[in-house]
Order: C-alpha cells, then sequence, then structure tokens
C-alpha cells in the first residue's frame, strides 16, 4: 500500500513548509519586526531556551535513557528548530500577547537559519555512527528555500495585494494541512512509521519532555517576573516547534527510498511524533487557560 510514497515525500514536505510560511509572512510587517530591538529580553531568553538550554536537555535525556541513535537525534532536532506557525494562533486563542508572540517567531526563525544547523551537528554527533555527518548545506537549504523565501514572499504579498493579505494567509494556512495529512497518511501506509516499533516507552518519554518544556519555560518565565499572559506566550513558543521544517529536513537527510535505514526511520518517527504531541499539548494549555480566563471573569462579575 503508498508505494509511490518514497517518491513524493520530499515534494510533500517542502509544499508543506512553503504553503504555511508563505501565509504567516502574509501577516507579518516590518513594523512587527522593529518590535524585536524595542523588546528584546523575553525574546533572548526564549532563544536561548530553544536553541542551547533544551536542545542540550534533550541531547542528555536521549543518553541517559539510552535512545536509539535515530530516534535521540530526531528529539534534538525537533528541540533545534524554530517556533512553528501555529504558535500565533494558539496565543490568539489562548488570550496571550500575539504581538510578542509575532515577534519572537521571527526572532526563532531568523536565528534559525545558523543555530538549528548548528545544533544538530554539535549534539548529536556522540549519537550518530562515527562515518555519518549532516552537511551543512544540507540543513541550510529546506531552512532557506523553504522557509526564508516563502516567509520574505508572503510579505510581499501583504505589500503589493494588502487588500486580500488577510484571505491569502487564510487559504495558505488551509492549503498546507494538504500535504501533511498526505504525509501521515503516506508515512504509515508505506511503512515510513510505525507507531508500534518502539513499545510505549519512548512515545510517553518524548511527550513527557515536549511538556516540561512548556511548563518549565512558563515557571521560569514568572519567576524573572514576567506577567502570566507573557509566560504562557512564551511557554507556546518553546514547546511548539516547527514541525514542517523538521519534516522537511528528515526529508532531506534521509530519503523514504532508503528503506533499510534505522536511523532515518528512527528520526522520521521522532520527528512525527513529538510534532503531533506538542499540538496537543498546547490545545490542552490553551483549553485550560481560557477556563481559568473565564472562571476569573465570572467571578469578578459575581464580587462585582
Amino acid at each position: 500500500m503508498f508505494s509511490f510514497y518514497p517518491q513524493i515525500e520530499y515534494p510533500l514536505a517542502a509544499s508543506q513548509l512553503v504553503l504555511a510560511m508563505s501565509g504567516m509572512g502574509a501577516t507579518l510587517t516590518l513594523h512587527q519586526f522593529r518590535g524585536i530591538v524595542r523588546r528584546p529580553q523575553p525574546v533572548f531568553l526564549v532563544l536561548v531556551l530553544q536553541y542551547l538550554v533544551f536542545p542540550v536537555l534533550a541531547a542528555m535525556t536521549a543518553r541517559l535513557a539510552g535512545l536509539p541513535p535515530g530516534v535521540a537525534l530526531g528529539l534534538v532536532l525537533m528541540n533545534a528548530v524554530p517556533s512553528g506557525s501555529f504558535t500565533n494562533v494558539f496565543t490568539y486563542l489562548g488570550h496571550g500577547h500575539i504581538t510578542l508572540s509575532i515577534v519572537m517567531t521571527c526572532a526563532s526563525t531568523a536565528v534559525c537559519f545558523v543555530a538549528t544547523p548548528l545544533a544538530i551537528d554539535w549534539l548529536t554527533a556522540a549519537e550518530l555512527p562515527g562515518d555519518f555527518h549532516i552537511p551543512l548545506d544540507k540543513t541550510l537549504y529546506p531552512v532557506v528555500m523553504f522557509l526564508l523565501l516563502p516567509l520574505l514572499g508572503g510579505m510581499l504579498v501583504a505589500r503589493f495585494w494588502s487588500r486580500r493579505k488577510h484571505q491569502f494567509a487564510k487559504w495558505a494556512v488551509r492549503a498546507s494541512l494538504l500535504p501533511l495529512a498526505m504525509i501521515i497518511v503516506g508515512s504509515l501506509g508505506s511503512g515510513r512509521i510505525d507507531v508500534t516499533e518502539y513499545g510505549i516507552g519512548i512515545p510517553v518519554l518524548l511527550v513527557v519532555f515536549n511538556y516540561a518544556s512548556l511548563i518549565l519555560t512558563r515557571r521560569l518565565a514568572m519567576l524573572i517576573g514576567y506577567d502570566w499572559t507573557d509566560a504562557f506566550t512564551m511557554g507556546i513558543e518553546v514547546a511548539v516547534r516547527n514541525g514542517n521544517l523538521a519534516i522537511a529536513l528528515v526529508a532531506s537527510l534521509f530519503p523514504a527510498t532508503e528503506k533499510d535505514d534505522p536511523l532515518g526511520r528512527g528520526v522520521f518517527f521522532a520527528t512525527l511524533f513529538c510534532a503531533g504531541a506538542s499540538i496537543v499539548i498546547a490545545i490542552i494549555s490553551v483549553t485550560w487557560r481560557r477556563m481559568l480566563l473565564a472562571r476569573e471573569e465570572r467571578a469578578a462579575t459575581t464580587s462585582g
């Protein structure tokens, strides 16, 4: 079943990322980029957590837990890519700081062009076979071609087609869900990923690590002195990474045509599982926050 999938996996991953980032780019302005300079502290904190703290913790966790090399690489990879385009949606739905979220996503995306390849190469060297090396150009190429250029393209659409930019953004993001669904179905149907391959322990560990990244970020932000709204926003930014970019990187580094590749299978398993888990965890976090805010509003109305 789905024997044709290996030949279309990479184009699907690339098209999914291009559509999603084009849609996000259409919602951005240069004014929002200038906000990075005006309010750098929370942005800097998120970048340190995204590209230093949690990638290192991911590598340490993988080693302590004795994860298979492919799964270990996938865990580090998912913690070394920038914030996902859905973070802004989750922040909006959870009544977070939407402007700050957009600025953080932009900053995270800008830094990833250098930070992502370096983090992957540095932190996974000990987990990979001695003769395996991740070429810097193979990690930079998808970042530039499928992330940076579509983002700029979306911004140009917003600049010269402003009356239609929101409609363009909405349909571009919606269209990106089709290749994503095809990747999931194709991966399962072609045997590219087997959800039972690693038992129950490894999937649980991946979920716990993702949840911990959200909670620890939120607690640290509040400990430093940020309010609950900013802390919620920062937690979403760190926990929900750009799974689209991660899948494109995996498809580039580990083509599905290499059927007997346990390293590639492990990376793809961890990448898809972590991406899905982060979305579910974010939805739960948003729902919980909305319930708390509604309860506070009812209490204020009653006391008033």
